[in-house]
């Protein structure tokens, strides 16, 4: 898929009117917020290292300029400028504005919200924020990420700088959390998020979530589910399905209960036989 098709679903008219609402065009005569936005995308699909010179190169072009319907030539640093002090709220708003179109031109509404997290090292001397993973090179602090994809496409990212951030279990939360999509579908999460209080917020603010607990943590049964048949994944045997309270670090129960479901790996085919590995 070319930029030229990537934008076809997005009709102009939304994109006068997000400049108009966020006001993002003041006191601007050539690098509007729409013609940037452009520029930044047409830049990334046709070059493999985006910079401003690239970018510089890229505007005065006759393909963007066929691309643009008008020419906007333009020197580098006036482009490093507009991007260092345009208003992000645009770009946030357009940012909503777009998923939603491809999330249902995709017809993925009710697909599942994947949420994880990774650092990316950042030299100490660019940076005054603290944050580190406790590693031992103090040359380099990290900044965090926290992702959310519904279906195939981003719908949210959660940067943190706080230290205490190092944490899954504040970093995830919060991200799923403030997420706008959360009430829409089912958020996954691995084990990095397995504070019981953290997951009985979730549940108080009626967020479905699925996640893996480790198989020997503590639980109390409440109700027992009988399967009716012998149930198989393409990778899992299924044995038992429960409703439980999970134990807290404290030796607390849980105030909300949870479904849970028992199964066992299966190993490879060619070896035809089972792990013990359970979930």
């Amino acid at each position: 898929m070319n930029v030229e098709k990537l934008l076809q679903l997005i009709p102009e008219q939304e994109l006068a009117f997000l400049s108009a609402e966020t006001n993002v065009n003041h006191q601007t005569k050539k690098l509007f917020g729409a013609v940037v936005f452009k520029l930044l995308l047409f830049s990334m699909f046709n070059s493999n290292k985006v910079s401003y010179r690239v970018m510089e190169k890229i505007i005065s072009s006759a393909s963007f300029t066929h691309f643009l319907g008008e020419k906007k030539d333009t020197k580098f640093n006036s482009i490093r400028d507009r991007i260092c002090t345009i208003n992000p709220i645009f770009f946030e708003q357009l940012f909503h504005k777009i998923f939603a179109i491809y999330n249902q031109h995709l017809q993925e509404e009710k697909a599942l919200i994947k949420v994880d997290s990774t650092y990316v090292a950042i030299a100490s001397k660019l940076v005054s924020w603290s944050m580190h993973n406790g590693r031992k090179d103090t040359l380099k602090k990290h900044i965090k990420y926290s992702v959310s994809l519904k279906g195939i496409l981003p719908c949210g990212v959660q940067v943190f700088t706080d230290k205490k951030y190092i944490s899954e279990d504040l970093a995830l939360s919060k991200s799923i959390v403030e997420n706008m999509f959360t009430n829409e579908s089912i958020v996954v999460f691995d084990r990095g998020l397995s504070s019981r209080k953290k997951l009985d917020e979730l549940s108080k603010e009626n967020i479905g979530f699925v996640t893996r607990i480790a198989p020997n943590y503590a639980v109390k049964i409440i109700e027992s589910n009988q399967l009716k048949n012998e149930l198989e994944t393409a990778t899992l045997f299924i044995q038992e399905e429960i409703v439980v309270k999970l134990r807290a670090t404290d030796k607390s129960w849980t105030k909300g209960n949870y479904r849970m479901i028992k199964a066992i790996k299966k190993i490879e085919p060619r070896k035809n036989r089972f792990s013990n590995q359970q979930f």
